[in-house]
């Protein structure tokens, strides 16, 4: 069976520094995968390069078996491929419902979100796209604050909707970059239920995230990068316990010497 998503022997090189260097990974329908590695590792670059904001030196991309390497950016949504990013990026005039309106105004037209949602607004489309906005916050227990503005809403929810507004595209494929990041544990263990949920619903995930513990409940297999390799996969345990990946977190005297490393890096 065709993985849905297929990544083949791709380099990022930006002047001297190769970024990815070589990778290729597949991820199949239904899976919650884990990205794993130090800071400068290749990981936002990878989903980058997934989501065709940054242009692979080479290699090949093929999403349910279509190759879209040279496939514009803003047409990727209507792939089913859609993202969070590391920053919370909503627009700060706009009402949740409207931020989340902007995400499902993809699947109506090829042109970007905004555009979308603006040229929607006069066709009368937007009570249906509404509808869609008001039952993905309902899936993520935001209906209460549709009405609010982002900057009158605490961090943690603030991150619940931009996860609202990926969501809202329909799409197959949801890459999700540091979605936990700034939150505390109660709120990291809230957003990792939800993306269980999802799972559950038949959703595929692609999860960059530095609380490995939450990457051991969560994720049904890991990859871990180093300096733009892929250095190890398999199931989160599997690959926190690759001795490459210790010696990638800690050093390689201290990898040698110290065997619990999930107690190490979640310190």
């Amino acid at each position: 069976m065709t993985a849905l998503l297929e990544v083949e022997d791709v380099h990022v090189h930006f002047g001297g520094v190769r970024a990815l260097d070589g990778v290729s990974m597949q991820v199949e329908e239904g899976e919650l995968l884990g990205i794993i590695g130090p800071n400068g590792s290749g990981k936002s670059t990878l989903v980058g390069v997934i989501t065709r904001l940054t242009d692979p030196t080479s290699g090949e991309l093929r999403f349910r078996g279509r190759s879209y390497a040279s496939t514009p950016a803003h047409r990727v949504n209507s792939l089913g491929i859609a993202r969070t990013y590391q920053s919370v990026r909503l627009l700060p005039d706009l009402t949740v419902v409207e931020n989340v309106l902007i995400g499902a105004a993809v699947t109506a037209v090829s042109r970007p979100a905004v555009v979308n949602w603006l040229r929607l607004r006069s066709r009368g489309e937007q009570g249906r796209l509404r509808a869609v906005a008001e039952e993905v916050l309902e899936r993520v227990g935001m209906t209460s604050s549709s009405k609010a503005y982002p900057g009158e809403l605490p961090y943690g929810l603030q991150r619940r909707v931009e996860i609202a507004r990926a969501l809202a595209s329909k799409p197959a494929l949801l890459l999700l970059d540091e979605p936990t990041a700034g939150m505390n544990q109660a709120e990291r263990r809230e957003i990792g239920d939800l993306l269980l949920e999802l799972k559950a619903d038949g959703l595929t995930q692609i999860l960059i995230e530095h609380d490995l513990a939450m990457k051991h409940r969560i994720c049904s297999s890991a990859i871990a990068l180093d300096f733009g390799h892929l250095i190890a996969s398999g199931t989160p345990r599997e690959v926190v316990e690759d001795p490459r990946v210790r010696e990638a977190y800690l050093g390689k005297q201290a990898a040698q010497n110290y065997s619990p490393v999930l107690e190490a890096i979640d310190s």
